[in-house]
């Protein structure tokens, strides 16, 4: 959606859009209330995940870039 955002503004609004984009982008909202982060279209998002078996809880999330994945 942020390179959406910077894609539809024309010369006069770039520097808006890149700013608005970049508060998008920095913003952490609570996953229960607002749901996962969504890729924009033809991208994919993935985070990194580290989860508390014995409590069956996560203890930490690392959200990635879009379209960048974690690779052994």
């Amino acid at each position: 959606m942020a390179e959406e955002m910077r894609e539809a503004a024309n010369l006069d609004e770039a520097e808006l859009a890149n700013e608005m984009a970049e508060a998008f982008l920095s913003e952490n909202l609570p996953e229960n209330i607002f749901s996962a982060p969504k890729a924009g279209v033809g991208m994919w998002a993935s985070c990194i995940k580290i989860v508390d078996l014995g409590e069956g809880s996560s203890t930490q999330q690392i959200n990635l870039e879009q379209n960048e994945a974690a690779v052994r």
